[in-house]
């Protein structure tokens, strides 16, 4: 089991705090298997990768997730969580074919629309059930969210 980290989360958060009230944010992460810029090689079951920084007082609103066949037998699946929960907003996500995914299409698993982040997270996605036999492959992820407390009555 390894936690891997996409360059969005190692790039850190930027301080939203100060934006116009109502705006909608944007973060995207890129996961690359095998690339040759030190990403992972493999997927064991376990494994944790750290797709997109959220700031302290971000309110998620979508989650859209993209991915290419990460595994040719039946079984492995993936859930999208973070610190709290690993399977959060989306649970056993089949990664045996290409797929797409997103909060609004799909049922919220642990959280609700609205969840706000009492500290920094990641919005992670978690190797499940047993180790994926791709040698490549994608995760893509893109997290709309905005951060509270820039509207007075705002919750």
């Amino acid at each position: 089991m390894a936690t891997v980290q996409t360059t969005a989360v190692i790039a850190g958060v930027r301080p939203d705090a100060n934006c116009p009230a109502g705006v909608v944010l944007s973060r995207s992460g890129l996961f690359t298997l095998a690339a040759s810029d030190g990403d992972a090689t493999a997927l064991a079951s376990g494994d944790i990768i750290e797709m997109v920084p959220v700031p302290k007082g971000a309110q998620i609103i979508d989650i859209m997730l993209e991915w290419t066949d990460l595994d040719s037998s039946s079984g492995p699946t993936m859930d999208v969580g973070d610190g709290d929960a690993t399977n959060g907003y989306l649970d056993g996500l089949d990664i045996t074919a290409a797929g797409k995914a997103t909060l609004t299409a799909g049922t919220f698993v642990a959280y609700s629309i609205g969840k706000e982040y009492t500290a920094a997270d990641t919005i992670d996605c978690i190797i499940c059930d047993h180790s994926p036999d791709a040698s490549s492959g994608t995760i893509k992820m893109v997290v709309l969210y905005k951060v509270e407390g820039a509207i007075d009555d705002e919750t």
